[in-house]
């Protein structure tokens, strides 16, 4: 899966990495957002929590890193956060998260 190439950085150094290792955490967010991006839009019209991202898409990665992805990709028109919610496995509702159908073949706007 190649990474995915947006307008703004997808990974926030919040830790103050540097050189290698912030260069290295910057190619896994955006490797994270690519595998994110296509699950979705292979499923188009379908609606997932975060908890369903995380476990399904990045289950190695600690749960912040798909939330990161979802608001990075809603932030850049590739997928929708909707008003709806779902109870996720913590028993805590969850926003909804859909790639509209029409994104596999154009933007969002």
């Amino acid at each position: 899966m190649a990474k995915v190439t947006l307008e703004a950085p997808t990974y926030f150094n919040t830790t103050g990495l540097i050189g290698a290792e912030l260069r290295d955490s910057k190619n896994k967010a955006s490797k994270q957002d690519g595998l994110v991006l296509e699950w979705m839009k292979a499923r188009a019209g379908e609606k997932f929590t975060r908890d369903d991202i995380s476990d399904q898409v990045l289950p190695n990665s600690p749960i912040t890193s798909a939330g990161r992805a979802l608001n990075t990709l809603m932030r850049h028109n590739k997928i929708l956060k909707l008003d709806e919610m779902r109870q996720g496995k913590y028993k805590k509702p969850q926003h909804l998260w859909m790639c509209p159908v029409s994104v596999g073949q154009q933007e969002l706007f």
